[in-house]
């Protein structure tokens, strides 16, 4: 319980933990349930990992869509997306569905398509897409030259920080 505990964080983040466990999903739930209510800034990342899953794909997305009302900031994959509701539901209609649920952002990477993102303004969801920052199979090094990827591991975890750094204020 967390009754009687300081809670000062700005921000609560969660990614590539599994809400399979039972005690794992009731304990962050609790804990983004008193994030939310202070105010903090949430964001969360199913960043599925289908061999821990034992259940359907189904019901795997009614798990992710239970926790998502909880945070501000949606992001997953277009493949995660593919894994939980199937190849024939679009990003948009899954993007406007976690919106209506309680997601203020929803961003969605899309490998070398860049990524996109949706929010509400008013009573319509805007979008817009950005591209990566050179073409494609390729990223940018330290001086800011293209370079072929090596490995993609990881590229979801540095969208993330990207956005949450710009989220939280960063350069100002």
């Amino acid at each position: 319980t967390l009754e009687g505990c300081s809670f000062g964080a700005v921000h609560m983040s969660l990614g590539a933990i599994t809400l399979q466990d039972e005690h794992m999903k009731k304990t962050f739930t609790s804990l983004f349930e008193t994030a939310h209510a202070k105010g903090s800034f949430t964001s969360f990342d199913p960043n599925i990992r289908d061999t821990m899953i034992e259940g359907s794909p189904a019901e795997y997305a009614k798990s992710v869509e239970d926790f998502i009302k909880l945070v501000d900031l949606a992001k997953s994959s277009d493949a995660d997306i593919e894994y939980m509701y199937g190849k024939d539901t679009t990003l948009d209609e899954v993007a406007k569905r976690w919106l209506d649920i309680g997601a203020r952002v929803v961003v969605v990477t899309r490998g070398p398509e860049g990524a996109s993102a949706w929010y509400k303004s008013g009573d319509s969801v805007e979008t817009f897409t950005v591209a990566p920052p050179c073409e494609p199979p390729c990223t940018m090094d330290a001086e800011g030259k293209a370079v072929p990827v090596g490995d993609t591991v990881g590229a979801g975890d540095t969208c993330m920080g990207g956005l949450l750094f710009g989220c939280l204020g960063g350069l100002n």
